[in-house]
């Protein structure tokens, strides 16, 4: 309905290829009154809508995803009689598990204090934190540990100071120094540690000989 408010959760769907519904039409027409309360559903945000009588999404009971994350779910309760007013009572919810979005400026040191602290214990959580250097396995598994509701952890590196060698053709640069900068690019700024670039030329080095023997 045109003036609902929606979440990155919800599905797109359309009526008859119409994406919203003026609330006029919820108005009946030659009628003396318009309706005492008009319940709408799909939208998971409780809410409102300006229009004719009462106008409202309940809201899902849940949330589906973290662009749900701070919204009170609730249920909704009414009692109508004929040419009363409707006034609708939330009942809020408590039992589901609330969502939570961190964004750790300080890096893991921060998460990890954010856990000790009790905070959002109850939570799913969608972790973002800011880091020089890429996060270990170790340190993965320490947070996912040490919180059991937490699904994403988004790494954001900052801005890596980079050196001016623009002159420099990147085809003339050692094949190590050519995936440091690939590797630098893809992440944001995070430097890969020696046993990773170890690792990446143990994996083409069958690929080198086999140019040298061509060649």
């Amino acid at each position: 309905v045109l003036g609902g408010a929606e979440s990155d959760s919800e599905r797109p769907i359309q009526v008859g290829g119409a994406y919203t519904v003026d609330p006029a039409a919820f108005g009946c027409q030659g009628a003396p009154a318009a309706p005492q309360y008009t319940a709408l559903g799909h939208l998971h945000r409780p809410q409102r809508v300006k229009g004719p009588g009462v106008i409202r999404y309940s809201g899902s009971p849940l949330a589906y995803s973290f662009s749900e994350a701070g919204q009170a779910k609730s249920v909704t309760l009414l009692d109508l009689a004929p040419g009363a007013e409707a006034v609708p009572e939330e009942r809020y919810l408590s039992s589901g598990r609330p969502l939570a979005e961190w964004n750790a400026r300080g890096g893991y040191e921060e998460v990890m204090r954010w856990i000790e602290e009790g905070r959002d214990s109850r939570a799913w959580l969608d972790v973002s934190l800011t880091l020089t250097e890429a996060l270990t396995m170790d340190q993965i598994q320490k947070l996912r540990r040490a919180h059991e509701g937490i699904v994403h952890i988004r790494p954001v590196y900052t801005e890596a100071e980079r050196e001016t060698e623009d002159q420099v053709r990147l085809s003339e640069l050692p094949v190590q120094e050519m995936f440091r900068r690939f590797y630098e690019r893809q992440t944001g700024g995070a430097q890969p540690d020696d046993a990773l670039v170890a690792c990446f030329l143990e994996l083409i080095e069958p690929e080198a000989e086999e140019k040298e023997e061509s060649a």
